[in-house]
């Protein structure tokens, strides 16, 4: 077993670092370097075998990388996922092992994006309107509600919807996050 952290030395500035049940700590990539460091944040874990977190490796925005924690194996998801390139991963959740992306293209409305755990494959769930209306959505998941999806306002705004190859059914605010609706 692993802990993962985010730490600073004067080296690699900060960076996603690990240790071993027995103490024993090393760097995990020096994804920017020099001493300025990528700040890794938002670090999740996905069952035992993912973890998932932002880091800045250039000075753009931050990209969401995954881990393999068994092989070691990092992965740019921002860069790596066909159909996300040009866009901001704004927010990710994960829900029983599912990943869930908040997804702002450089034109257009924002996009709810899915992927499974450690895939670069993801397709986008739907596309948000200001209007009370899904604009575009897939076979794999069905809207259930639409309560005025999203409107750049303080208000929340809920968004119900079913994952037909799993029979979940989702919530999600958009002001909060996603949850899992039994």
């Amino acid at each position: 077993d692993k802990v993962y952290f985010s730490a600073e030395d004067n080296v690699h500035g900060r960076e996603l670092w690990e240790c071993d049940a027995s103490a024993k700590c090393s760097l995990v990539a020096d994804l920017k370097v020099g001493p300025e460091g990528s700040e890794p944040t938002g670090l999740t874990a996905v069952g035992r075998e993912y973890l998932y977190f932002y880091a800045s490796p250039d000075n753009s925005k931050p990209h969401l990388f995954f881990l393999k924690i068994e092989r070691g194996e990092l992965t740019d998801f921002s860069q790596s996922a066909e159909g996300l390139q040009g866009k901001v991963i704004e927010r990710f959740y994960v829900i029983e092992e599912q990943v869930f992306f908040l997804v702002r293209p450089e034109i257009g409305n924002l996009e709810v994006w899915a992927a499974d755990p450690g895939s670069i494959s993801c397709s986008c769930v739907f596309v948000l309107n200001h209007e009370p209306n899904v604009l575009l959505s897939s076979d794999r998941y069905r809207i259930l509600s639409n309560i005025r999806p999203y409107l750049s306002c303080i208000n929340s705004e809920n968004l119900s919807f079913f994952d037909n190859t799993r029979s979940i059914k989702y919530s999600l605010n958009v002001s909060s996050g996603f949850s899992l609706l039994r």
